[in-house]
């Protein structure tokens, strides 16, 4: 698998920083550097912007790597080289506001709250489940042939199951 690794690394950050220049506008960079105190070596694209056309969301690349740092506990180290890991988070909110205020929710409870009204309710659970289901097919589908054919030699397996992994 390490070999494997080796040779196939290159390649995946040709492909993100290639699919990145293509689809960030002039000064995104600074935004998202300035929101979040660094720059994410996997960003795809911005998914969503506020009115004044700054990045809120950002979609995500489903497999990032890095040269130093903590690997995570599903990262596959190759030597000294770079460190290839999943990505489990498809689009990532970056405004500072937003954030703000969706952690106010989540430090009140508003999420277990949310998960027991949920599986009160049948259709809504169903509709939960095809989310999570559709999250899943979108991250899958994000990777490109040789990176889908990566995970599965490493044994991340195949499609991945829900919104975590």
């Amino acid at each position: 698998a390490a070999r494997l690794l080796r040779a196939r690394a290159p390649h995946l950050m040709r492909e993100v920083a290639w699919r990145r220049a293509a689809a960030l506008a002039p000064g995104d960079t600074r935004a998202i550097t300035r929101n979040l105190g660094f720059f994410p070596s996997n960003v795809h694209s911005v998914a969503a912007r506020d009115t004044s056309d700054a990045p809120t969301v950002l979609q995500m690349y489903p497999l990032s790597t890095s040269l130093n740092g903590s690997p995570g506990r599903r990262a596959v180290t190759r030597g000294s080289g770079p460190r290839v890991q999943p990505w489990t988070t498809l689009f990532w909110l970056v405004c500072p506001t937003l954030r703000s205020k969706i952690s106010k929710l989540e430090a009140v409870g508003f999420i277990p709250y949310l998960q027991a009204s949920i599986s009160e309710h049948p259709a809504l659970m169903h509709g939960m489940v095809g989310a999570h289901a559709r999250y899943a097919d979108a991250r899958w589908t994000s990777l490109v042939e040789s990176d889908q054919e990566l995970a599965c030699e490493i044994g991340w397996g195949g499609r991945p199951r829900g919104t975590g992994g």
